[in-house]
């Protein structure tokens, strides 16, 4: 397996390039700097809306103050009649996110009756190494918000499977209500983008870590490291 290393609370301070090798220079907020080397390198910086190359003064449709189409609860822009998703509205973007509004601007189109979106349990994933799935509130958010709730967390090399292919850092966090609903799932490591699914149908139903704890798991399976962690809440 490659050697895996990240470092997290840093603030990139330059990048070089000599050859094919990439020299990236960070530090922290307590001063410590880091320098790290790579063949390859990804730049994250976000997405801007190119909605002003549209023309939309001549049909009347209106931006936000980002430049992002702005719609209502059922995808309807300020012009009658015309919907607009996915992320040319800035609200999710993700690919998945569009196949889900899509949806509804299909059906508000064609009845008198719309219906708004529902966003509840929205995943997102990252395809990285390790993989990063991630639905609901984190913890900073909750805490932000004065929502009480209680935390699990459980390692991937604690279950047969995670044993089997020497995962050692992975692990899955659930956060959920004093009364065990689930209100966010957090998963980093090996086919992390496929696990957080039976969490999202828990979520999506309102369902409480009971209704996954209560499953039957198949073992050896990697899901079993989703299952322990609902079994951390006693």
């Amino acid at each position: 397996m490659i050697p895996i290393f990240y470092f997290l609370g840093y603030n990139t301070e330059s990048v070089s390039k000599s050859g094919k090798l990439f020299c990236v220079q960070a530090k922290n907020s307590s001063g410590k700097r880091i320098t790290v080397e790579s063949d390859q390198l990804l730049v994250a910086a976000g997405r801007t809306p190119n909605s002003d190359t549209l023309d939309l003064e001549k049909t009347g449709v209106k931006t936000d103050s980002r430049g992002f189409i702005a719609v209502n609860d059922h995808l309807e822009t300020s012009v009658n009649g015309i919907f607009a998703l996915g992320d040319a509205v800035g609200r999710y973007l993700f690919k998945h996110a569009a196949n889900h509004e899509a949806q509804y601007a299909y059906y508000n189109l064609m009845h008198e009756k719309k219906m708004p979106v529902d966003y509840a349990a929205m995943p997102h994933a990252i395809f990285s190494s390790p993989q990063i799935a991630s639905a609901g509130y984190t913890e900073q958010e909750l805490k932000k918000n004065n929502i009480p709730y209680t935390k699990a967390v459980y390692p991937y090399i604690k279950t047969a499977m995670g044993e089997a292919i020497k995962d050692r850092d992975g692990f899955a966090k659930l956060l959920a209500s004093r009364e065990g609903k689930v209100l966010g799932c957090h998963i980093v490591g090996s086919h992390a983008s496929i696990l957080i699914h039976e969490v999202l149908v828990a979520m999506k139903l309102g369902a409480g870590v009971d209704s996954i704890l209560r499953t039957v798991h198949i073992h050896p399976a990697l899901p079993e490291v989703v299952s322990r962690a609902a079994s951390s809440f006693g």
